[in-house]
């Protein structure tokens, strides 16, 4: 198997594993499908084949032969029962794996190769990645400090009893 990407590839050659991956990954299965297809054909067509009525003496009605003279007609043996039961898949599955490289090579170029970076992105230096960095340590720090401070905060004051409501307790009378 390819590997994936090397350390010294091209942009051809990660276009092309790119391209024959999808070819590999639409015509295998397009092409077991249709020979799955083409071998029930074949089965159809055998058994039609096999139903047909068995050849018969048929008395020759012509000009030139004379009226005793008998014909036999023609099936088709099981030679060709055979023939077919193995070319049809396999015709059909090679043409279905053609059309898909076909559809996939058409469809490689129609797309065009993609640019590496579009047209104001360009890589960040390494000055830039560590100041961002440094960033995010700082505002990391200070969510820490501020929620150790909240948490020892709540431990030191109590917290405040919610302002009492009058009930009215006399009793009712009935």
């Amino acid at each position: 198997m390819l590997p994936l990407k090397s350390n010294d590839a091209t942009v051809f050659e990660d276009d092309m594993r790119v391209l024959l991956s999808r070819i590999v990954k639409h015509g295998l299965p397009t092409a077991m499908l249709l020979a799955l297809l083409g071998f029930l054909m074949a089965e159809l067509a055998g058994i039609w084949v096999a139903s047909q009525p068995a050849p018969t003496l048929q008395p020759r009605a012509s000009v030139e032969s004379p009226a005793n003279e008998l014909t036999l007609t023609v099936r088709p043996d099981a030679e060709a029962v055979q023939a077919l039961r193995y070319q049809l898949p396999l015709q059909m599955a090679a043409w279905g794996f053609g059309l898909v490289v076909l559809c996939e090579l058409v469809l490689a170029f129609w797309r065009g190769k993609k640019p590496l970076a579009g047209p104001g992105l360009r890589p960040p230096t390494d000055e830039e990645v560590e100041d961002l960095l440094n960033q995010l340590l700082q505002q990391a720090e200070e969510a820490e400090a501020a929620r150790q401070a909240a948490a020892t905060k709540s431990t030191d004051t109590p917290l405040p009893c919610p302002d009492p409501t009058r009930t009215d307790n006399t009793p009712v009378s009935n």
